[in-house]
């Protein structure tokens, strides 16, 4: 508006914008506005939109839409309240550039990036500030002549610590795990400050891994797994589950030392579960971290493993087969010859525990000469024609990198699947081939 008549502004009628830019720019005497006929929850910008209107009153406002606040309340004296900032807020440079009066604990949204001279001689701010986004470039003068009768503690994760990143004048850079930090009047600021600078991991919580492993029918087992938590002494909630109790179950959880403990009881003859750990916390203001891993058991009467394994075949009548390379995979054998295909079985044995993984190279036409895999316990026909049922088709990715297809945990027993390289009847591109590992894990 860039005009000092204004004074009061309310909506006579509910109505909505997306952008406040720049709207009240220069308002000197705006004293005051009555949003109960706006809707503010619809405005996506609000670069500048109170700069220089040194009599506002009243509280900060953002739009839950809102992604700029850039200069917002710049040089608004008189503005009263706790700074806010929107879900959605990116750059918060300047919002509250020289907001004296302002009261309550600074703010730092989960998106934004830029915090240049946010709270810029805001004097009477205190408390905490977290910020939890690691994508923050910019805290250049956030808190420059910040009077020293109140302190910031400000949260910060690694991830956003470079060298000279977090500034808080123009003289002194705070990098580091935990740092105090006392500016004084030889450092050109207005007011003494005291800041206490806390950077955090961005992941502040981890659970070590378990092997997945065989029990005996009516054992106990004791587990013992590591964590790590490094925000403050808070110790983490763990829930240990089994996704079937008829054949473990979980009892005697304990938790000391950075370690959590508990026992596995056996309840059937033989059988596998999955056994899910989870921890989480809840900490620095609200802040809630999750982390789960899962391992699985299998019992049996003897507590090993059964037998696993597989075979590779070529199958009577078949044009081409597979054989074994010099790098260890078995590779089709028609490269180059025009309407073929080349196709093998792999026999396998599984304990129902275990997963299975061919790690794939298909390289040839792109989307005419390809491999095609079958799904368990399922033929291919003995043609080049291309199969509509199947577990995983190449057409289309051509590469001479590895492409692992996970086929999962097979039912115990015995079980087979087919994989064929069908090649059509033009040109040939790349290996003209289609190579494969089988891996039991």
């Amino acid at each position: 508006t860039n005009s000092n008549n204004i004074i009061n502004v309310s909506f006579k009628n509910e109505i909505s914008f997306n952008t406040m830019k720049y709207w009240f720019y220069n308002a000197s005497n705006l004293k005051y506005i009555n949003y109960s006929n706006f809707n503010i929850n619809n405005v996506v910008n609000m670069y500048g939109t109170y700069i220089n209107c040194y009599n506002l009153t009243g509280s900060p406002v953002c739009g839950e839409k809102v992604t700029s606040m850039s200069g917002t309340y710049r040089n608004c004296y008189n503005l009263t309240g706790s700074p806010v900032c929107g879900n959605n807020v990116t750059n918060m440079s300047g919002t509250y550039y020289n907001c004296i009066n302002l009261t309550g604990s600074p703010v730092c949204g989960e998106k934004v990036t830029d915090m240049y001279e946010t709270y810029y001689n805001c004097r009477n701010l205190s408390g905490d500030m977290y910020c939890h986004n690691e994508n923050i470039v910019s805290f250049q003068n956030c808190f420059y002549n910040k009077n020293n009768s109140r302190r910031i503690n400000i949260y910060v994760p690694s991830d956003s610590v470079t060298s000279n990143s977090i500034l808080v004048s123009n003289y002194r850079s705070i990098v580091g795990q935990s740092i105090t930090w006392t500016n004084d009047i030889s450092n050109k600021c207005s007011y003494n400050a005291t800041y206490n600078i806390y950077v955090y991991p961005t992941l502040g919580f981890s659970i070590d891994k378990i092997e997945s492993k065989y029990m005996a029918y009516s054992s106990n087992v004791s587990i013992s797994v590591g964590y790590s938590y490094y925000m403050d002494d808070t110790i983490p909630t763990f829930n240990v589950t089994s996704s079937d109790t008829s054949v473990a179950t979980i009892n005697d959880i304990t938790v000391e030392n950075n370690k959590l403990n508990f026992n596995i009881y056996s309840n059937a003859l033989d059988g596998n579960a999955t056994i899910t750990v989870t921890g989480e916390v809840t900490s620095l203001k609200g802040v809630h971290y999750l982390k789960t891993i899962e391992f699985k058991v299998g019992v049996n009467e003897t507590g090993e493993a059964p037998a696993t394994g597989y075979e590779v075949t070529n199958i009577e009548g078949a044009q081409y087969g597979f054989e074994l390379n010099s790098n260890g995979y078995y590779e089709s054998q028609n490269a180059g010859i025009n309407s073929s295909y080349s196709i093998c079985k792999i026999n396998l044995i599984s304990d129902g525990f275990s997963t299975l993984y061919l790690d794939c190279i298909n390289s040839g036409e792109n989307n005419f000469d390809y491999g095609i895999l079958s799904k368990v316990d399922e033929t291919l026909s003995l043609s080049y024609s291309a199969d509509s049922s199947y577990f995983k088709s190449f057409k289309g990715l051509s590469s001479t990198s590895v492409q692992t297809v996970n086929y999962g945990v097979l039912s115990a027993g015995e079980h087979f699947i087919y994989v064929k390289y069908r090649k059509d009847s033009s040109a040939s591109s790349g290996n003209d081939s289609l190579q494969f590992k089988v891996r039991i894990e």
